[in-house]
């Protein structure tokens, strides 16, 4: 999977382990954006002193605030609805942003060695980017075929509250030969589970998911608690990161 798509109010530290999480993961954004290169992109508004923000090049997966401090984050591109950093983003990653009013605004990074991301605007200002090699390092692991153009991947990060949530199922209405959902593993980076739930680091990850003209639909099922169902979009060739909090 290569590049095919062109790529929150305070800064967020980079976090050392699975266990920090922005302190309102997804809470201050959509969850549901539009499929492809939306229209809900539109806005413009300057004003403000920017948003900065922070490119989080991944070691796992698993974790996602967990920065790779030997990685250098200034080559990448990122974009925010019509927006650009006023300044390349620097080697860990940082960057400021002019504000932008608008609703649906999505996050997108894209680079020549990694897998372009796309997150849903919110509060965490921490943009997870994943490297090619670790990604194709992922889809052998787990026995999955590169997803072909038309597909995408989509990544849950369940939450309640600042805690990853274990103990959480997913089921979807994805149409695509690798949709079957993956489940963080306690004891390994790379082989992830077929049978859920989620372990400690509560991440769901659809390997290849088609893109469709509507936001695809997914449900959480906890084992306590009321099942959720949030929408997320699909974009050729990028994984798609999206934040659920059960609270």
């Amino acid at each position: 999977m290569k590049n095919a798509v062109p790529a929150l109010a305070v800064l967020v530290a980079c976090q050392s382990s699975v266990d920090d999480y922005p302190a309102r993961p997804g809470t201050g954004g959509p969850t549901t954006v539009g499929a492809g290169n939306s229209g809900g992109d539109a806005g413009t508004g300057d004003g403000g002193l920017g948003i900065t923000g922070r490119l989080c090049i991944l070691r796992d997966l698993r974790k996602i605030a967990d920065c790779d401090a030997t990685k250098d984050a200034s080559r990448l591109s990122v974009t925010l609805g019509t927006r650009r950093p006023n300044a390349a983003p620097t080697k860990t990653g940082v960057f400021t942003i002019p504000d932008q009013l608008g609703t649906g605004l999505v996050w997108r990074v894209t680079g020549a060695t990694i897998i372009s991301t796309v997150m849903p605007f919110g509060t965490d200002t921490v943009i997870p980017v994943v490297p090619d090699d670790l990604y194709t390092e992922l889809l052998a692991s787990n026995r999955m075929t590169i997803p072909a153009e038309g597909q995408g991947s989509v990544v849950v990060r369940v939450v309640r509250g600042v805690a990853p949530a274990a103990g959480v199922a997913a089921t979807s209405a994805l149409v695509s030969a690798n949709t079957v959902p993956l489940y963080d593993a306690d004891n390994s980076a790379l082989d992830w589970r077929q049978i859920g739930p989620t372990q400690s680091a509560g991440i769901v990850w659809f390997p290849g998911v088609n893109v469709t003209t509507t936001p695809a639909p997914i449900t959480l099922t906890p084992m306590v608690g009321t099942p959720v169902t949030l929408s997320a979009s699909v974009e050729t060739g990028a994984i798609t990161f999206v934040t659920q909090d059960l609270q």
